[in-house]
């Protein structure tokens, strides 16, 4: 739900059913006030958990909804995995110097993180930012996403299988609905 609804009156009528009382906070409360401090103590909760403990960020390139590149960035700790950042990046390409400064920002932002690896998807320019960012970080280890590389793998195989054409477009005729039908 977008933070400016919650001024429609409907909704407000509709909590007052519930709750006579009830007051909502406006947009800007909600954005300013609430969201940032969720976001403080998050990021409190996280430093606390996290304390000692080495971690791997993952870094994960794909397209949203509407067409929009995004990066996601997570850290990895054992049995648990937090959200740190995802990044829309526009028109900017993905390249080395760009996904090294992106990464660089990522860690420096997050410094109470003991980072002992990066983990992204299997591209040459990913290949050619670990290049970039060795120096500047010599005790992390950078590397590709084994699950990354099996995708590809499959995906190139199943290319291959050409009897399998038919249920492809038909797939992605389904897929292409949703999106433009169901979730504009």
């Amino acid at each position: 739900m977008a933070f400016y609804e919650v001024e429609h009156s409907a909704l407000l009528k509709s909590l007052q059913l519930l709750e006579p009382g009830v007051k909502l906070p406006s947009s800007f409360q909600l954005v300013m006030t609430y969201l940032n401090g969720a976001y403080s103590k998050s990021l409190c909760v996280m430093q606390v958990e996290l304390e000692g403990q080495i971690v791997t960020i993952v870094t994960d390139g794909w397209t949203d909804m509407n067409g929009l590149a995004v990066i996601n960035y997570v850290a990895d700790a054992r049995k648990k995995t937090y959200f740190l950042k995802s990044v829309y990046t526009g028109a900017q390409t993905h390249d080395a110097a760009f996904l090294a400064a992106d990464i660089k920002r990522v860690i420096e932002k997050y410094d109470f993180l003991h980072v002992g690896a990066v983990v992204a998807d299997n591209i040459a320019a990913n290949k050619s930012a670990w290049e970039l960012l060795q120096p500047d970080f010599p005790r992390v280890f950078f590397y590709g996403c084994a699950c990354h590389a099996l995708h590809l793998l499959v995906k190139d195989a199943i290319f291959m299988m050409t009897w399998l054409n038919g249920l492809i477009s038909s797939c992605k005729l389904i897929v292409s609905f949703f999106i433009t039908k169901v979730w504009p």
